[in-house]
């Protein structure tokens, strides 16, 4: 007798997640930004580069000028909340809190570099005026969370209480993304903020 092969049903594709496409959108609009430049690059480039369609697209970020914030506020949430979460769970103090900070910029500055040099185009002002607005945002959040971490320890007399906390965080911010573009030793960065900038007079 003759088997009658079995035959199993074809799975069907699963969909990526929402999270899988956010992904996949932010590496292709860094890829094309750092290729052409925000003001070069339109929004149906990236969907291209993505390769998905354009009504999947727009249900993760609508136009180029979406996908250039999410990448600042990416990189500042691995560049600086994650890495000060850590050090808040296992209750460090303000000025390990800044070197956790200091420590994750640098790695992830280290580990994705075409990021920052995108992130660091638009500060900059090469690409215009509206993109220097799109990325003021993620910068304003970064002097904030550093501001904040610093008024702690100035309340603490570990460091300075003048000058204000955002004009340190202002300085910190410049000193660091000077850094990325001069290629200063990190370790040499880190101490002139900390033990510079920062540790009391007292």
């Amino acid at each position: 007798m003759t088997r009658v092969p079995t035959i199993m049903p074809m799975k069907r594709p699963t969909r990526p997640t929402m999270a899988e496409r956010r992904s996949r959108l932010l590496v292709a609009a860094r890829d094309c930004f750092a290729a052409n430049g925000w003001s070069g690059t339109t929004y149906e480039q990236i969907i291209v580069a993505a390769q998905m369609t354009p009504l999947a697209a727009q249900k993760v970020y609508n136009n180029s000028a979406a996908c250039l914030i999410a990448l600042g506020e990416s990189f500042h949430y691995s560049a600086f909340v994650e890495p000060l979460q850590v050090a808040v769970r296992a209750g460090a103090d303000a000025q390990t809190q800044l070197q956790a900070i200091l420590n994750g910029f640098f790695n992830r500055m280290d580990d994705d570099p075409t990021t920052l040099r995108v992130l660091l185009r638009t500060l900059a002002g090469f690409d215009g005026t509206d993109a220097v607005m799109h990325s003021q945002h993620f910068r304003t959040i970064q002097r904030d969370t550093l501001a904040d971490v610093i008024v702690l320890g100035q309340h603490a007399g570990v460091l300075r209480r003048s000058p204000a906390a955002e004009r340190i965080a202002e300085e910190w911010l410049a000193a660091l993304y000077g850094h990325a573009l001069m290629g200063i030793s990190s370790l040499a960065m880190i101490d002139c903020l900390l033990h510079g900038l920062l540790k009391s007079d007292v």
